[in-house]
């Protein structure tokens, strides 16, 4: 009896005129969600690199930060003469001017 009931869905009219319609809609969409996919992909190897360039533009940006540190404290401390006195190893709280060369 399944068979028989199974052949009377088969031909009936609305079943042919439905199943292209329907595998179409089904190809279609499928087909489209795939290239969704492909098009996103795309996209993010394209924010992937410029994420690269914005890294490294940060690094130098850093980097160049860390040599202006060095430059003020450099600034600083021969402004407040803590220079001298580290050059100063001899003791003696007058400049050096050559003292150890002398002896």
């Amino acid at each position: 009896m399944p068979v028989q009931s199974m052949q009377a869905v088969a031909e009936h009219q609305l079943f042919k005129a439905a199943t292209p319609l329907i595998a179409t809609a089904l190809i279609g969409s499928v087909t489209w969600l795939f290239v969704t996919v492909i098009e996103l992909d795309k996209k993010i190897h394209v924010l992937e690199d410029q994420v690269v360039g914005m890294e490294k533009d940060l690094l130098t940006g850093y980097s160049k930060i860390e040599k202006l540190r060095d430059k003020l404290t450099d600034i600083r401390i021969e402004h407040s003469g803590i220079k001298s006195k580290i050059e100063n190893t001899s003791g003696d709280p007058r400049p050096e001017n050559n003292f150890h060369r002398e002896r």
